[in-house]
């Protein structure tokens, strides 16, 4: 694999990491996000506020992902409530397979 001369210690540290070290990594940074995801959307229909923004499209993709990848999003309920209303919009729907 070919990284940026920047990325290459991260990527030569994860390389190292057993498995299930990564795993619990990836279930921290996850976590830490999550929190600060969460606090946004608290009292919010939207990222931003009462709007569907770019922010919303671009932060929803990635967490397509989080039933497969069995993420703990229990505990944050303003982004399963958020992550509900994502789901419904018509655009949504038509991105899903």
């Amino acid at each position: 694999m070919t990284t940026a001369p920047a990325l290459t210690p991260i990527f030569d540290d994860l390389r190292l990491l057993p498995i299930r070290d990564k795993v619990e990594r990836g279930e921290r940074l996850f976590g830490e996000v999550a929190t600060v995801l969460d606090a946004q959307l608290h009292g919010k229909q939207w990222v931003l506020g009462g709007t569907l923004t770019l922010a919303d499209l671009a932060l929803s993709a990635p967490l397509t992902v989080t039933e497969p990848a069995n993420l703990p999003l229990s505990s944050y309920s303003n982004i399963q409530s958020w992550l509900g209303r994502m789901q419904k919009l018509d655009a949504w729907k038509k991105t899903t397979v």
